[in-house]
């Protein structure tokens, strides 16, 4: 399993659905950004020749990440604020929408795991089965 730069839980699945449903129509490609300095902020992005759009969603859940201890996070001082740090992943809109929008899955909760500019890693939790998806970025190297 990849090394996760940052893992927070999604909103409910149908609310991600309509939104996936409304940018796909723009764009072939979505852009996922992570904030977790502004605890638990994703941002999906689209962007076309006629119109750049995003949605975002606030006040989400953090995950630790193993073998991460969570002092490595640098919220900064008010006199001295860090540079926030953005995790990114560019990915096919086809691909997003066919995995978030299956009828049949009714999670208990969705983790969305990102590892910087290279893959997002959906875990569909459905109290004691997960089901785990990984969709590839497509600027990926590998």
């Amino acid at each position: 399993m990849p090394v996760f730069s940052v893992s927070m839980s999604l909103p409910d699945v149908k609310i991600v659905r309509k939104t996936i449903e409304r940018l796909r129509h723009i764009s072939p490609r979505v852009i996922i950004t992570a904030k977790p300095q502004t605890h638990g902020k994703i941002i999906f992005s689209v962007e076309s020749m006629s119109v750049k759009s995003s949605v975002t969603y606030t006040g989400l859940r953090m995950y630790e990440i193993e073998g991460m201890d969570p002092g490595q996070i640098d919220f900064g001082t008010d006199e001295e604020p860090v540079e926030p740090r953005i995790f990114e992943v560019e990915v096919e809109m086809k691909t997003l929408f066919q995995i978030i929008s299956a009828d049949s899955l009714k999670a208990t909760s969705t983790i969305c795991s990102i590892v910087d500019g290279r893959l997002i890693h959906l875990f569909y939790i459905f109290g004691d089965a997960t089901l785990q998806y990984c969709i590839p970025s497509i600027n990926s190297q590998e």
